[in-house]
């Protein structure tokens, strides 16, 4: 669960397989802030959707609204959060790396095709059984070159997760 949906494993049964299926925590048309929300829901939508697929970056397979509320249909990653993942004792140091370098070809790859995430930090990195990572979460980010006065998130303001943001963001800086 995060601060705009919650995710549930689920079944897609057209094609009888597993997907990570996230909804909104709340339907459409509840207001201002509702609506900020689901504009935010929905460009995370078209921005993962509209990258090319990388084998470290998990891939939308469906938007839409179920019921009241909207939903993403993802790839199903059967792991758990890059900071679980530590917690289990280090993993060995050729792992961390490897892991890291990976993560870090998926950003790359995203910025070479115009996204920039915004919100990377562990619980935004899955990694699966065999330890290959998948970046998830693009519902802060943006397009490259985009004018940012026009967006949900406009200049100066702090979105994000303090604690992983560059110091310029943190400070409201270009």
């Amino acid at each position: 669960r995060g601060g705009m949906g919650v995710v549930y494993e689920a079944v897609e049964t057209t094609l009888n397989r597993k997907v990570a299926l996230k909804l909104m925590l709340f339907g459409p048309g509840r207001g201002p802030e509702q609506a900020n929300d689901e504009e935010r829901f929905l460009r995370e939508a078209r921005l993962s959707a509209a990258l090319p697929r990388h084998p470290h970056i998990v891939t939308v397979y469906d938007a839409g609204i179920l019921g009241t509320r909207r939903y993403l249909a993802m790839e199903f990653i059967d792991g758990r959060s890059l900071s679980e993942w530590r917690k289990d004792g280090p993993p060995p140091l050729r792992a961390q790396v490897r892991v890291l370098r990976d993560v870090s070809l998926a950003v790359h790859h995203a910025h070479e095709h115009g996204v920039i995430h915004r919100d990377l930090k562990p619980a935004n990195v899955l990694v699966d059984r065999d330890d290959q990572p998948r970046v998830t979460d693009f519902g802060l980010a943006k397009e490259h070159g985009q004018d940012t006065s026009l967006s949900l998130t406009g200049a100066g303001m702090l979105i994000g997760t303090p604690g992983y943001m560059s110091p310029e963001q943190a400070q409201g800086r270009k």
